[in-house]
């Protein structure tokens, strides 16, 4: 009954029917409580799918769900759960348990009484509680998850506390999520143990202390996302190992030093390289023209400088283009006409001077190109006068002469 536009609420009797193997709702338009015996005449139960886009369940979790001894999958995910996972659910061993974007609530180590329990599971694979509202402290003990777990999924809550050691004993790991909490400290080296990796997010915490060089291990990792914390140190060398990698974001951190040249020589990069937010300093190397499939560059805020390097010219996939707010000298590089698919430019407030190249005439999707506050001088080309893309252009603070365009949100 999964994936229909069935609405109301599910009939009592379909949980007292002891022969029921498989209990899918998902991805309807239901609602309502469970009964509070849920779960206590399903002992052949073996999947449990209430979740999905659409439905709005509510209440509490029924402890006597822990009566489906059998349960492989359980699936309760954006649902209105609330209240605290009753400790016998962890009793469960299920290969699956899917229980993110509710409103279940942790405030002590007695919340967590489920987690403990989830340890001595031997084949859970997928635990995802993400976007929930689970606080206290991150128990030590997830590194004790004893299955072949694939996916921990624990974002958006409010979990404070550290990341255990230990954690890079669960090598089986290809999606590890601690995104959106309150964690601090300093990020274990141990998890460049975990070379199964695929997907790792640990934005948006109060994490401090260098990133491990170990990460370097991770060489299957297509996903890093370390933005918004209180990183410091530089970026390590053999992050360029990283041959998989697709998107890296480092953004909104206090990482200092130079960029290393490697970074910019991952042409596996297919998505975007994020740096902004930084102390980070140094030239630009010409290996930045390795990035070729590379849709999102952006450096701005940073401590950046000498010229914008001319191979910017090779990473012909780029879209946006951000290396505002830094201390580039020197002409705008005629080979950024090169970019035929860039959509964003911006080069605000750098020291760059000469004119504008009328290269740019070629960008034809142009949609937002930021030069203000520079040292740019000479006229307006033409070409900003014609180009029917043009939504925004900001050319104020500078040195320019003529016509300024009389279309889209200039300055």
């Amino acid at each position: 009954a999964a994936r229909n536009s069935l609405s109301g609420t599910i009939p009592p009797l379909f949980f007292n029917i002891s022969s029921l193997q498989y209990f899918g709702f998902s991805s309807n338009r239901l609602h309502g409580r469970l009964p509070p015996d849920a779960g206590r005449h399903l002992p052949n139960l073996e999947v449990l799918r209430l979740g999905g886009i659409g439905n709005n369940f509510s209440g509490t979790l029924p402890a006597y769900l822990s009566n489906a001894t059998k349960l492989q999958e359980l699936g309760l995910a954006h649902n209105s759960f609330e209240g605290r996972v009753p400790p016998e659910i962890g009793k469960l061993c299920p290969d699956s348990v899917e229980m993110e974007s509710n409103m279940l609530q942790a405030e002590n180590d007695a919340d967590w009484e489920f987690l403990r329990y989830f340890t001595n599971c031997t084949r859970l694979e997928v635990l995802d509680v993400s976007d929930n509202v689970l606080g206290g402290v991150l128990p030590h003990f997830v590194a004790n998850l004893s299955g072949p777990v694939k996916s921990l999924i624990m974002a958006k809550n409010r979990m404070s506390g550290v990341i255990p050691l230990g954690i890079g004993n669960l090598v089986h790991l290809e999606d590890l999520e601690f995104a959106g909490n309150h964690l601090h400290g300093v990020i274990p080296e141990d998890i460049g143990r975990l070379q199964n990796l695929k997907f790792f997010t640990l934005e948006a915490n109060l994490l401090s202390g260098g990133i491990p060089p170990s990460f370097g291990n991770l060489t299957e990792l297509l996903t890093l996302i370390l933005s918004n914390n209180e990183l410091n140190g530089s970026i390590p060398e053999n992050l360029g190992s990283l041959h998989r990698l697709t998107s890296m974001t480092l953004s909104f951190n206090r990482l200092t030093g130079a960029i290393p040249g490697v970074i910019f020589s991952l042409s596996s990069l297919t998505d975007s390289l994020l740096l902004s937010h930084n102390y980070l300093s140094g030239v630009l190397p010409p290996q930045i023209g390795s990035l070729k499939h590379a849709t999102t560059l952006d450096l701005s805020r940073n401590n950046l400088s000498g010229e914008v390097p001319g191979a910017l010219g090779d990473c012909a996939s780029l879209v946006y283009l951000s290396l505002d707010d830094n201390y580039f000298t020197g002409s705008i590089p005629p080979s950024i006409g090169n970019l035929k698919g860039l959509s964003m430019l911006n080069f605000t407030r750098n020291g760059l001077s000469g004119s504008i190249p009328q290269e740019l005439s070629k960008i034809h999707g142009l949609q937002k190109l930021y030069l203000a506050h520079n040292n740019l001088s000479g006229a307006i080309p033409q070409l900003l006068q014609n180009s029917s893309a043009l939504v925004e252009l900001d050319l104020s603070y500078n040195h320019l002469e003529g016509e300024v365009p009389s279309h889209g949100g200039i300055r």
